[in-house]
């Protein structure tokens, strides 16, 4: 409240701070929570499942919008599920304790998957196995939510029956880290006569690299001192995978 000239008193209306948009500015039967208790979670979209862990939107889009350019700017929701801190808190409207709350959701996701790929694979023992096909659906399953390479070492005995799928290692392939001694040392626990290696590229190129074919062809002559033999090693991406058998690079 100001003086003018003659010393009259002046009102000056209230601007009004402008809110972050949550839920109940949301028609109520549009609401994702009132969609889950009326319908079910099912049938809820990618945005609105996003919006209930969100709970509030951003000054001028709603929590729905908001989740919904989440979404488009990560370019899929696979995508969006790979996300680190770092990228989530880039967001408008995304802060750190949302960011951690997505985090939870995304990790949550992927042990659940993890375990499921995991029965799976507990299933296959001792069944005979000809074609790698199904195991390649099931690791890639498995490591589909990140962004990191994952080497497996897939041992099976003398009449191609599966005995177990291990990780080795997470990172980048190497030689330091795939090495022939611990790569080996759990082939000989598993009794294994011989294995497959694989692991992912995250770039979704299946081409290997010459750090790829070279160890390949480290861990080949290593299995055939021990006796046990390398019979393949596969590449995986999202969408797609590499033989080196198929491709006669073993």
């Amino acid at each position: 409240m100001l003086s003018n000239l003659n010393g009259k008193k002046i009102k000056y209306p209230k601007l009004e701070r402008e809110k972050n948009i949550t839920v109940k500015d949301i028609a109520k039967h549009e609401r994702p929570r009132e969609k889950i208790i009326n319908y079910g979670v099912q049938y809820l979209n990618n945005a609105e499942l996003i919006a209930v862990i969100l709970g509030s939107g951003t000054k001028g889009s709603n929590v729905i919008e908001t989740a919904n350019n989440l979404i488009n700017s990560s370019g899929s929701l696979s995508k969006l599920l790979k996300s680190t801190i770092q990228e989530l808190t880039k967001h408008k409207g995304i802060g750190k304790a949302k960011a951690c709350q997505l985090l939870a959701l995304f990790e949550i996701t992927r042990r659940f998957n993890s375990e499921l790929v995991g029965i799976e694979l507990e299933r296959l023992k001792e069944k005979e196995i000809n074609t790698p096909d199904i195991l390649v659906e099931l690791i890639r399953s498995k490591i589909i939510f990140d962004n990191r390479e994952h080497f497996y070492l897939i041992s099976f005995d003398a009449r191609n029956r599966f005995i177990a799928a291990d990780e080795i290692s997470q990172g980048s392939m190497t030689a330091s880290i795939v090495h022939p001694r611990e790569t080996f040392e759990i082939a000989i626990k598993r009794q294994a006569v011989q294995v497959v290696i694989s692991h992912n590229h995250p770039s979704g190129d299946v081409k290997p690299s010459d750090q790829d074919i070279s160890i390949t062809k480290r861990l080949a002559e290593a299995g055939n001192i021990l006796g046990i033999k390398l019979i393949d090693h596969i590449i995986l991406s999202k969408t797609a995978h590499f033989s080196f058998k198929e491709n006669e690079l073993i």
